[in-house]
């Protein structure tokens, strides 16, 4: 096979490959089908007192806020209702509530379907830092870009990945740091869009998958021009 008819063939399986990439995990609604946490239980230490920030707001797959109350120091929610392991879980903040964007997170898990949200219960995973910008923001902007529905901004998120949590767990804890740099000096309860579980690795952005694809194209040309040469 000549080099031409190699090129020819290697370009049409990237055309392939890149239409049918995933990016599901990109931004909340193309995630949320996924999710292992969509339309499950969510049990929280607090709700800001308006109906529109409820705690289904956490799973049900939109830009709606959810919101601790001012006064809540110790932001705890837990989620119940599934049965799988996790390896990744996912944080969507609120750009229209900076104030309370989370900057860490302490996750548990069990392995019996409860919403209590006592940490004794619940079996310690770990504390895992969730980076922000300079604007008290997540780091990675969700594209398709999912605007915040309580005021203008893009959200962004956060992942925590590598988790090991087994299969058959049942229920997961969060306690969330809270926000030192906010207008409220620390003293709002956290914010969030949404929270997504996977219990596999979370899809890379397009792009990144791009980038790998055209890298490997590339590699293969090289290789089919010097098998053409040789022979």
């Amino acid at each position: 096979m000549n080099t031409k008819a190699t090129i020819a063939i290697l370009g049409a399986a990237l055309s392939t490959l890149l239409l049918t990439t995933p990016s599901q995990a990109d931004n909340i609604s193309s995630g949320n089908p996924t999710s292992i946490f969509a339309g499950k239980t969510v049990t929280a230490s607090s709700t800001y007192p308006a109906a529109q920030f409820s705690g289904g707001n956490l799973v049900d797959g939109t830009t709606k806020a959810f919101l601790f109350a001012d006064t809540d120091l110790n932001p705890t929610v837990s989620i119940s209702g599934f049965n799988s392991a996790l390896t990744s879980i996912r944080f969507f903040d609120e750009p229209a509530f900076q104030a309370r964007t989370a900057p860490s997170v302490t996750i548990y898990a069990s392995s019996v379907n409860q919403a209590v949200l006592t940490p004794g219960s619940y079996t310690l995973v770990g504390t895992y830092t969730l980076a922000t910008s300079a604007s008290d923001l997540y780091t990675t902007a969700t594209s398709p870009a999912d605007t915040s529905s309580n005021g203008n901004g893009t959200i962004s998120y956060d992942t925590v990945s590598g988790l090991n949590i087994a299969a058959g767990t049942k229920s997961v804890l969060f306690q969330f740091g809270l926000d030192p740099n906010g207008s409220g000096g620390g003293n709002f309860g956290s914010g969030f869009a949404e929270i997504q579980a996977f219990n596999k690795p979370v899809p890379e952005a397009s792009s990144s998958i791009s980038l790998g694809l055209m890298l490997a194209l590339g590699g293969l040309v090289v290789v089919a021009r010097k098998r053409s040469i040789k022979a």
